[in-house]
């Protein structure tokens, strides 16, 4: 459960993620707004969305074992974790200036890697479909100065409408990052 867009500008990218991490224990669910999603690593940011552990830890822990290889052993070992948790995909978003890919992992059917290349912008997670991305054009012809504001708006009116529909996908609450 989350809200994460990553937009690559002239001189940078950028990604605005949200701070909600939903925490089940035994059949009670509930959630904290306090979760750090992004990281800088290997010249990359690069995040997650969905199961979002490796050997039940976080898997921050271990990013610096993430590549954008879905033959990396480590996508492996996620994959037959998950065989034993109700959570059953989770995907890692990699992204610079140059490289714009997600490798997913589900339990079931296996690890793929996803080129997004060319796009500039990518939307990740459960909170996607509040989105309209209407205020981000033309993102490889403005700095990431000019671009924060306008990810910062769609952030907070994809949250306005998710609050108007009832949802809980992410929080209000938002960390930016830059590379």
């Amino acid at each position: 459960m989350s809200l994460i867009i990553g937009v690559r500008c002239k001189n940078g990218c950028l990604v605005i993620a949200d701070r909600r991490t939903h925490i089940k224990c035994g059949g009670t669910q509930s959630h904290r707004d306090d979760f750090h999603k992004v990281v800088k690593q290997d010249g990359y940011l690069v995040w997650n969305h969905g199961y979002n552990r490796i050997g039940d830890q976080d898997w921050k822990l271990l990013a610096s074992q993430l590549t954008p290889d879905p033959t990396s052993p480590v996508f492996a070992e996620i994959q037959n974790e998950m065989k034993t948790k109700s959570d059953r995909k989770a995907s890692y978003v990699f992204m610079n200036m140059t490289t714009l890919s997600e490798v997913i992992v589900c339990a079931d059917t296996g690890i793929t890697l996803k080129d997004h290349m060319p796009n500039d912008r990518i939307v990740s997670g459960s909170g996607d479909k509040y989105v309209a991305l209407t205020f981000l054009t033309n993102l490889p012809k403005k700095s990431c100065g000019d671009v924060r504001k306008p990810v910062e708006r769609t952030f907070k009116s994809a949250h306005a409408k998710m609050t108007n529909q009832g949802g809980m996908e992410f929080s209000e609450e938002y960390d930016i990052t830059r590379l």
